[in-house]
């Protein structure tokens, strides 16, 4: 009607009446008079009478389908008469179907007791595929050209703009008339940079100013108030453009805004949240604004219903955008609500609220390019705004943030964004607070949880609030304050240059819960799940809050008087060992029998590690206790000393890493160091004695040696070698004065095994260089033999293990200065070299050097001759595929051009036939 003017309006309702009185129902079928007389006085149109006889008819042959909208609309003024006037229809035997659209506000009692036989039907959300076919529809309405095309290239297009719509909007995409405006959106970006005829597409069509998301719910929003309150309440174009109507709209609008604004506060935040951010006032507007939904008089089609006490609209992103609004109106409740400082507001499911709202403020100062460009993610803008004006890395929205502070609180965004800023920023822009929160961007790092931001910031030098700090915590429940206290020192401590930052925060945190919330530290917690706070700390292994905890409460020794047992027991289930550290050696409670032994030498392997003598005493006294082992007393153990005279290594010399993983070339048939396997009563010591010399804890080795009355023979050394940790980046500097020790102990140094080795051979071929080198002090003769094999220590290094770090070729050069060269250029039982054997080993790089360290001064005719033999015989003894394979490393790795050259002619060599050798040794 709002189309029409009243005369054109007027002259529809008469001609209704017009065709009502040439109507007549007899016996339940229509007849339209014939009276041409009638008909002529009337002035009757011919359009008019073929509508007329066309209606008779299809309601006469029971071909007539009602198509009633709207229903929703009226039925909160007029539900009663529209229900009676539905049911008259129902009672007409010549309708063949009545069909009644309306949105789902609980009418389905009402249709079953107005119709006899009523069926109720719900729409289906748009599928991909429905999506996909109204956007070709709408391109095909909207670009000429688009049509023009060929089909391969129709559905290139739309899978493109697809892809963006799909990116842009999400879920949302299943609402029609918003998916209608996305379309019109991004219907410019369409036009300019596809050209259908040339059939390109400009990489712009992916800008994302192109599509915004918060423009587009705006819009469709005001639409939709547009047709509640304008269209649909019968005011005309004409009207609704006089000043007078268009400001009584805009106070219309205004107030319905705030009023699903308030709606919108009771979809997003649960019963509590509401009772802190809302007034009293303003709980019961939203109580009444909800009983005005359930009866049905909610016209802006935003809301679906109510359940629950809960409004619930059409689609999650409305009520986003709505308590975004509110939250933009009450911006100083942010700073005033604790809630808003809490892990709940900055959820990733909050995130499109943040974003709205982000959107708002950033608009309120005319907008800014920079901004906008962190919060769309775009790379390629943030560069290109930066190399044009780095200044603008320091620009203040109206809340004086600046583009860092949205940066590390996006959970998408890239770290390329993130250091493009970083590089435009001193550390005092870097401590800057806005006027949101008065936060920095470390303060809105720690509050988004990104742990990978709060490191850098910190490595870089920003300042650590602690009041914030501890105000974004204390908003949160009591497990998460413990939980995100602990975590966030945990990240602090490496780099604060003393220990003040960390430790103010457990002060505070504890503080604050001592005296703030005035809770028992025995009482059982709900939020700790039935954990008293000692116990929760302990089971988390949270050992500076634990001991704040304690010594917040009193002495030490009467706090824990009661619960010392159970804690301990607690402690050494979850290994929490720097607590039994503390109960056991700080506080001195004794130990009681622990219900898994196994949980006994974990702890001791702690001990030893963190070098906790006097507690891992205390452990393995408790362990020999409960597994009934005898060992010698207390009184009977001498306090020893390291000898010093073993000469120190250059760090030089040293490998990147010590002993082989692999025991397959070892050949010792030992039990290998497993960190979580259960030990059984005949290596406990071992194991634990091989743990105190990986550490290099002397006074350890020698308590254990001598509590155990060990005799230290060879193959008892060489056992601890593979017991020993291994691993990345190990390496045993730290274990030579213990070596040193167990060495002076053996009671048969010098003999060998069942396979011919003496402890030396194994020691090199287990790779444990700084064990060779404790050994060579000793006395070991290098150039001793197996006469098993005829091996010497230079064919045991070759067949180390060797091929990701250079733990051989560290032991060569060091072999190298202490060992004749006869040794190196010895060949074994079977003939073979050590160069060979490296080789066959796949030690190339090993090889290499050997090779290069022994040719490198010779003319290069000689050095080629000689090359020429070492592969000749080479191939002999070895696989031809490995001295393939060595060459191709060798050509890879050269020294220098010559060497180069050397290499690929003997590898051009290979593939010709007539050169191999004749006879092969495989």
């Amino acid at each position: 009607m709002n189309r029409r003017t009243t005369a054109e309006t007027d002259a529809v309702r008469q001609e209704a009446d017009l065709a009502a009185e040439l109507l007549n129902v007899s016996y339940g079928r229509i007849i339209l008079t014939h009276d041409e007389a009638s008909l002529r006085s009337h002035n009757i149109t011919t359009q008019l009478l073929i509508e007329l006889r066309l209606f008779v008819h299809k309601f006469n042959e029971k071909q007539m389908v009602l198509l009633l909208d709207g229903f929703d609309e009226v039925a909160s003024y007029y539900k009663t008469p529209v229900l009676n006037c539905f049911k008259r229809f129902g009672q007409f035997n010549r309708l063949q179907h009545i069909y009644i659209s309306s949105r789902p506000y609980d009418f389905e009692e009402d249709f079953r007791q107005t119709f006899q036989r009523c069926r109720m039907y719900r729409l289906k959300p748009l599928s991909c595929n429905d999506q996909r076919v109204y956007l070709n529809n709408f391109l095909t309405r909207n670009v000429k050209d688009y049509k023009r095309c060929e089909r391969i290239h129709r559905q290139l297009v739309l899978c493109i703009l697809y892809g963006i719509i799909n990116k842009a909007l999400d879920d949302v995409k299943t609402v029609p008339l918003l998916l209608n405006m996305a379309f019109h959106q991004i219907l410019p970006a369409v036009e300019q940079c596809i050209n259908f005829r040339l059939l390109t597409i400009d990489g712009k069509i992916y800008d994302h100013n192109n599509f915004g998301t918060l423009q587009l719910v705006e819009t469709f929003v005001e639409r939709k108030l547009e047709i509640a309150y304008i269209e649909k309440t019968g005011t005309t174009d004409c009207a609704s453009t006089v000043a007078a109507a268009k400001k009584n709209y805009q106070k219309l609008s205004k107030q319905v805004k705030q009023d699903h604004a308030l709606l919108a506060v009771y979809f997003m935040f649960s019963s509590q949240c509401r009772s802190k951010l809302l007034s009293k006032r303003e709980q019961r507007q939203a109580e009444d604004l909800m009983q005005e939904v359930m009866n049905a008089q909610e016209q802006t089609g935003l809301i679906d219903g109510i359940r629950d006490g809960i409004p619930l609209f059409i689609h999650r992103i409305f009520a986003e955008y709505c308590v975004a609004c509110w939250l933009h109106t009450n911006v100083e409740r942010l700073r005033k609500e604790s809630y808003f400082q809490s892990r709940s507001f900055w959820t990733y499911g909050l995130k499109r609220t943040r974003d709205f709202l982000n959107r708002m403020i950033i608009g309120e100062g005319g907008g800014s390019d920079i901004h906008l460009a962190v919060l769309n993610d775009s790379t390629e803008e943030v560069l290109k705004l930066l190399t044009q004006n780095p200044s603008l890395a320091l620009k203040t929205d109206a809340d004086s943030r600046m583009p860092l502070h949205l940066a590390v609180t996006n959970l998408c965004n890239r770290d390329d964004i993130r250091n493009a800023l970083l590089k435009q920023m001193e550390v005092s822009d870097l401590n800057a607070k806005d006027d949101l929160f008065l936060w920095s961007a470390l303060d809105y790092a720690f509050v988004a949880n990104n742990e990978s931001v709060i490191t850098e910031l910190l490595k870089l030098g920003v300042e650590v609030n602690v009041d914030a700090f501890l105000k974004q915590l204390f908003s949160n429940e009591l497990d998460v304050i413990l939980r995100q206290g602990v975590r966030y020192c945990a990240l602090i401590k490496p780099w604060e240059s003393n220990k003040g930052v960390t430790s103010a925060i457990y002060k505070g945190i504890v503080k604050h819960l001592l005296r703030t919330e005035i809770f028992d530290i025995y009482a059982s917690e709900e939020k700790l799940g039935s954990l008293s706070v000692l116990e929760y700390c302990t089971k988390r292994k949270m050992f500076e809050m634990f001991r704040e905890f304690v010594q917040r409460s009193g002495e030490p020794a009467r706090v824990l008087a009661d619960v010392a047992a159970d804690l301990l027991q607690v402690a050494f289930e979850v290994h929490a060992h720097d607590i039994i550290n503390y109960l056991l050696n700080d506080c001195n409670f004794p130990i009681p029998r622990i219900k898994c032994s196994r949980n006994l030498i974990y702890a001791l392997k702690s001990h030893i590690r963190r070098r906790e003598n006097r507690t891992f005493k205390i452990v393995l006294n408790q362990l020999l206790l409960q597994r009934n082992l005898s060992c010698a007393d207390e009184e009977s153990i001498v306090e020893e000393y390291p000898d010093t005279s073993v000469d120190e290594l250059s760090d030089d010399l040293h490998p990147k890493v010590c002993c082989v993983l692999d025991p397959a070339n070892v050949k010792l048939p030992l039990e290998e160091y497993d960190e979580y396997e259960y030990v059984n009563d005949a290596i406990v010591f071992e194991q634990l004695l091989s743990q105190a010399v990986h550490e290099g804890n002397f006074a350890l080795t020698s308590y254990i040696v001598q509590k155990k009355q060990m005799i230290v023979t060879s193959s008892f050394v060489a056992a601890l070698m593979r017991l020993i940790p291994k691993g990345r980046g190990v390496r045993h500097a730290r274990s030579m004065q213990c070596y040193k020790y167990l060495l002076d102990r053996t009671v048969d140094l010098y003999s060998t095994d069942t396979l011919g080795r003496n402890l030396l051979h194994m020691a090199v071929q287990n790779g444990c260089f700084f064990m060779v080198h404790c050994l060579l002090k000793k006395g070991f003769d290098p150039t001793l033999v197996n006469n098993a094999n005829g091996w010497n220590v230079f064919h045991y290094a070759a067949s180390c293990v060797s091929v990701l770090n250079n733990r051989a070729l560290k032991l060569f050069a060091y072999l190298t200065q202490v060992v004749p060269e006869d040794c190196l250029n010895a060949r074994d039982a079977k003939g073979i070299s050590v160069i060979e054997l490296a080789v066959d080993n796949e030690n190339f790089k090993e090889a290499q050097w050997l090779i290069e360290s022994k040719f490198d001064h010779s003319q290069p005719n000689e050095r080629f001759e000689a090359m020429e033999n070492i592969v000749r015989q080479m191939i002999a003894t070895v696989k031809e595929e490995l001295v393939s394979q060595f060459l191709e490393w060798c050509v890879s790795h050269a020294k220098n051009s010559d060497w180069h050259e050397t290499y690929h002619t003997l590898k051009s060599l290979m593939l010709d036939i007539s050169w191999l050798p004749v006879e092969r040794n495989d």
